[in-house]
């Protein structure tokens, strides 16, 4: 099963990769924690006009190199995370897990703050986890100014995929 990078090269599941930065990948690595996309290639010729996939003229299977569609898009941003510039508080700056398991997270913080004023482990500060190490909140309202504008990034990629809204959303997100 292939995989498709932002710059549409297509990689097979053990294939290695080179990434725009340079870093190199061995064969055997998770394509998806670098925001690689799955794609399933169909079955038949005929199944290529919904999936990105057709057959050259020389009967080789290629993906189309049509701009992905923004349905195809929201993985790719999700799995690539939300980037945030706090002007107020610089360190809390960096790139944050924006996935199923990382928004629970979010969710659950932002409930214990809410109901108690305070941050779940009960102390001055909060480390979080980013995509460069962690960062610590140095109160529950940079905290949630944060997490405010991750919950926002996420919903206005959740309207661009499902068609509402016309233009995806950017990152970096300026936040106080």
């Amino acid at each position: 099963m292939p995989w498709i990078d932002a710059n549409r090269k297509v990689i097979g599941d053990d294939d290695a990769y080179t990434a725009d930065d340079g870093t190199q990948y061995p064969g055997k690595w998770d394509k998806a924690s670098l925001g690689l996309v799955h794609v399933d290639r169909p079955a038949e010729p005929t199944d290529c006009a919904t999936t990105g996939w057709h057959v050259d003229d020389a009967n080789q299977w290629i993906w189309e190199t049509r701009p992905f569609t923004a349905a195809e898009q929201y993985p790719h941003a999700i799995a690539m995370g939300c980037q945030i510039v706090s002007t107020a508080t610089p360190a809390i700056s960096g790139t944050y897990a924006i996935d199923q398991s990382a928004i629970a997270d979010v969710m659950s913080e932002v409930q214990f703050i809410a109901a108690f004023a305070e941050f779940s482990n009960m102390a001055q500060t909060m480390v979080w986890p980013v995509a460069d190490g962690v960062v610590a909140f140095p109160s529950p309202a940079a905290a949630m100014s944060v997490f405010k504008a991750i919950a926002q990034y996420v919903t206005a990629w959740k309207q661009y995929a499902g068609g509402i809204a016309s233009t995806a959303p950017t990152s970096p997100i300026t936040t106080p």
